[in-house]
């Protein structure tokens, strides 16, 4: 899977988990998604949804703001443990 298609799944999820109305061709990979009022409910729940979707889980010590900030950094991150 291209890191393109892994960043449209991942904004897929966030814009059905946060019940957005936005296209998904109108959200940028790299602004903060903690700008969009994203609780720690939903963070967890959203994690739990990428590792349901990809087939892993995240490792505790890759659980950091930096590595879920962006859609882009979260896609390096899937694409990773892809391969």
């Amino acid at each position: 899977m291209t890191e393109q298609k892994i960043c449209d799944v991942l904004k897929e999820l966030l814009i059905d988990l946060m019940g957005l109305d936005i296209d998904i061709n109108s959200f940028n990979e790299e602004n903060d998604i903690t700008l969009l009022g994203i609780s720690s409910l939903q963070i967890i729940s959203y994690i739990i949804a990428i590792e349901d979707t990809f087939g892993f889980e995240f490792d505790d010590e890759d659980l950091t703001l930096s590595r879920l900030k962006t859609i882009k950094a979260l896609s390096q991150y899937v694409l990773e443990r892809s391969k």
